[in-house]
């Protein structure tokens, strides 16, 4: 009953929060936070791991991951680089391009920190593009200057904002959060955000004067959002940790799927793991569960090609057939099919590939 209790709760929140339709142009990323094991030497989550598959099937182009993605005691630098080589080796079976900024977790000890830059991520920090859009990856966890972005950094960041301030959208992703749920005061003692609130609110007037659209974090193992002048601020720190806080207070697995559209409009979905399912049936069919509240587009589908012609047809399971559901081809490649189709809220939509 508790756990009924508790899911009702999320369900609840989630409607409130605004759920709005995935898109089918521009382009996807996921955003998380937080996937590390519960214990040293325990492997990683399973639910991360679900989480990586979902995003397969949506056909996502890029993963973002707030931080946070071993546990292990940084004294001993072949344990860090074999924690580190098991998580990135996790993502290997998917074609999307993966991204980390670094968490405390991975950085807050000499040899840690070494096996970090070796195996993860060769720099503290860094940007990338894709397509029209730009994206930051900022390290709250630099020794001496932890929980700010100051120094080195920071000139760096307010140079980075210039050079690419012609470039839309602009995303932000770092691991602590900049408007934390569980110390939005600055205690020094919790620790969980910046440490101080000049040092916050100096990144916050920077974010909004280059017209930053998002800027994700974690480290507080919890979903929340802010927004402030012009920006969304989101903790998606429910990426496979233990939770903090209950489910009302946003301690739930989650992750983001981000939608970019042609014209740069940005949306923000808030998803939980096992919303998203895919079960193939056959060589020539599949079901597409999407358990949202709103449309979303899977383009990461694939079923056998067949040798002559073929077309597709998409049947929501269940539903009025009276309106016609489309689905297409992505891509042809060595006798594989990727299909792209909209599924409707609530629905299970069977693909099938039939021969003419």
């Amino acid at each position: 009953m508790r756990k009924i209790r508790c899911l009702v709760i999320v369900l609840a929140f989630i409607l409130l929060t605004g759920f709005s339709a995935a898109y089918a142009g521009g382009f996807s990323f996921v955003a998380v936070g937080d996937s590390r094991p519960s214990a040293v030497g325990a492997p990683h989550p399973w639910i991360y791991q679900r989480m990586l598959k979902e995003a397969g099937w949506l056909g996502v182009d890029l993963v973002l991951n707030t931080g946070d993605v071993v546990l292990e005691n940084g004294s001993d630098l072949e344990k860090d680089r074999k924690a580190f080589k098991e998580f990135m080796d996790i993502h290997k079976p998917y074609p999307y391009k993966f991204y980390v900024a670094a968490g405390n977790h991975d950085y807050d000890a000499p040899e840690i920190r070494k096996a970090y830059l070796e195996i993860v991520r060769d720099k503290p920090y860094y940007s990338f593009n894709y397509e029209d859009a730009h994206f930051i990856s900022l390290n709250t966890e630099m020794p001496g200057q932890e929980r700010t972005i100051s120094g080195d950094q920071w000139a760096w960041l307010k140079k980075d904002l210039e050079e690419n301030k012609n470039r839309h959208p602009l995303f932000v992703f770092m691991h602590r959060p900049m408007y934390s749920l569980f110390n939005p005061n600055f205690d020094l003692q919790k620790k969980e955000n910046f440490l101080n609130r000049e040092e916050r609110d100096k990144l916050t007037s920077l974010f909004t004067e280059y017209g930053v659209d998002t800027a994700y974090s974690g480290h507080e193992h919890s979903y929340h959002k802010e927004k402030h002048g012009g920006v969304d601020y989101i903790i998606t720190g429910g990426g496979g940790a233990p939770l903090y806080g209950s489910p009302k207070e946003g301690g739930f697995y989650h992750y983001f799927l981000v939608t970019v559209g042609d014209k740069g409009k940005v949306e923000n979905h808030l998803i939980l793991p096992g919303q998203i399912n895919v079960v193939q049936e056959n060589d020539h069919s599949l079901v597409a569960t999407n358990g949202t509240w709103e449309k979303v587009y899977f383009k990461g589908l694939h079923l056998p090609a067949p040798k002559g012609k073929f077309h597709l047809e998409a049947d929501p399971v269940g539903w009025d057939k009276k309106k016609e559901y489309n689905a297409e081809v992505l891509e042809n490649k060595d006798g594989m099919l990727t299909i792209g189709v909209n599924v409707p809220k609530n629905c299970n939509m069977r693909v099938t590939v039939i021969e003419d």
